[in-house]
């Protein structure tokens, strides 16, 4: 959670809020936005320590689509964005999508609804 010190210059005698962003305890992916989409929307996650990643777009049947972003990330929140495009460029049909964010050791997946 985030944390607001309020500190005193003694001096000028006004204060000054400081925020302090803790690193998140858990993984953490959330809802992405806007839901239902048309045109990109944006994938945000949170990392309790750096780790590997894989961030993947599947269809109802289980395939992938398309890997958004695959390689190490350090600890803290990223954001992503996805265009609604497959792997080759292509427009993919009005639906259900789910996307998966993987680590070496925790996977979490929600779905996405892509509208034309």
């Amino acid at each position: 959670l985030d944390e607001v010190e309020l500190l005193i210059a003694p001096d000028v005698g006004t204060s000054i809020a400081r925020e302090s962003v803790a690193e998140p305890a858990d993984l953490l992916l959330w809802q992405n936005s806007p839901n239902p989409f048309n045109g990109s929307t944006t994938l945000r996650f949170d990392l309790p320590q750096q780790d590997e990643v894989d961030l993947a777009i599947y269809n109802l049947a289980g395939q992938k689509v398309v890997t958004i972003m695959r390689g190490p990330l350090a600890a803290g929140s990223h954001v992503m964005h996805w265009d609604g495009l497959d792997r080759l460029g292509g427009e993919l049909a009005s639906g259900v999508y789910f996307y998966r964010l993987q680590t070496r050791s925790q996977s979490q997946s929600r779905p996405l609804l892509l509208l034309h």
